[in-house]
């Protein structure tokens, strides 16, 4: 349509732009089939570089998926830390030996684990503090490339999250791991999530741009989601997980109108 139009006359490359979307199509597939510590860091990675390479395909946001692209290595570096750790506990990466290995460890290891794996799979998620590339590296995208990963990638790292730290470690373990008190890691987790709510909520409310106002309130709406399971009961389990398609809906309904206004009213300069 609109959208199309303009962008191919700007000089886009309508088909590299749908190659990127089904290579990110494909690698979240395999993430979420993953079967082992091993397949979900291959996987994740692949899910990262194919995001990247949409986001370079923007022609305002190339700037901005280097600035991903730092943050992205450093958080594979963390995961692959964090597997080493596993290796050395458990001698294999599978995730039966992720959960053997926490049983094993001590407490400075553990909490290391713990680091590492939130650090490595927050900054997809674009947890507070590791937040400040997202924003602009979706907003000035492709309508459906910013749609595809504000709506839904942009949920992957939440799933990692799910998957290693609250499905295989446990909310018991999370709690058990003390920092002063009874102030616990999972505590530590949920205060990340409420600033992760809080903060990028309150700067989306200060955007003149609707396509900015989505992209900070997307970054807003992950700490909802994590808040909600990290309660550890079942409603807030429920809710935080039901917010997921709740907000992969909306925000796919509002980003592509914001986008084709963009394609009539000319890009950003």
């Amino acid at each position: 349509g609109v959208w199309g139009r303009d962008y191919q006359a700007k000089g886009g490359n309508l088909r590299l732009l749908n190659v990127s979307l089904a290579m990110n199509v494909s690698t979240m597939m395999l993430f979420l089939g993953s079967a082992d510590m091993l397949s979900l860091f291959i996987s994740w990675e692949l899910v990262s570089w194919s995001s990247f390479l949409l986001m370079a395909s923007g022609r305002h946001t190339v700037k901005y998926a280097l600035r991903y692209v730092i943050y992205a290595m450093a958080g594979a570096m963390a995961v692959m830390g964090a597997m080493a750790l596993v290796w050395n506990a458990a001698g294999n990466l599978s995730f039966a030996g992720l959960q053997s290995a926490v049983t094993h460890m001590g407490t400075a290891p553990l909490w290391t684990l713990v680091l590492l794996l939130f650090f490595g799979f927050g900054i997809k998620m674009a947890v507070l503090p590791f937040h400040l590339w997202q924003a602009n590296a979706y907003a000035f995208l492709p309508g459906p490339a910013s749609a595809f990963l504000g709506a839904i990638s942009s949920r992957m790292g939440l799933f990692a999250v799910l998957v290693v730290l609250i499905r295989l470690l446990g909310i018991v373990k999370l709690e058990s791991l003390s920092i002063v008190g009874s102030f616990s890691a999972r505590d530590l987790l949920a205060w990340v999530s409420l600033l992760t709510l809080i903060i990028p909520t309150f700067i989306a409310l200060r955007q003149y741009d609707a396509r900015l106002l989505l992209a900070w309130h997307g970054i807003g709406q992950g700490g909802y989601m994590l808040i909600g399971v990290l309660v550890g009961t079942e409603m807030g389990a429920a809710g935080g997980l039901m917010h997921v398609f709740n907000h992969a809906t909306y925000q796919a309904i509002l980003s592509l109108p914001a986008m084709e206004s963009e394609a009539k009213a000319g890009s950003p300069q």
